[in-house]
């Protein structure tokens, strides 16, 4: 279970919202989507419903900022295409 925070920094850079989001997932790694829902839950960044441009932010810093490591998911039932990202 991801930790909710209730005190976010609307002006906080990307890069910090993630670095929140993953450090409140256990094994401190979550699949793109679990960060996705992090930012719609704990920011205002997800407001627009018409544009994706926060989700671009999200997958840029998340390639660019070398605190963050994409890895593959673990074999299992539960796998599914893509990766998972952790610090």
């Amino acid at each position: 279970m991801v930790h909710e925070e209730n005190n976010v920094d609307k002006e906080q850079p990307y890069a910090q919202l993630i670095y929140r989001a993953l450090m409140g997932a256990p094994g401190h790694t979550m699949v793109l989507r679990d960060i996705y829902n992090w930012f719609r839950r704990n920011t205002d960044k997800a407001t627009d419903k018409e544009t994706k441009g926060w989700q671009n932010s999200i997958r840029h810093n998340l390639s660019m900022n070398g605190a963050f490591e994409k890895v593959d998911q673990p074999a299992g039932e539960e796998a599914k295409k893509g990766f998972m990202w952790r610090l």
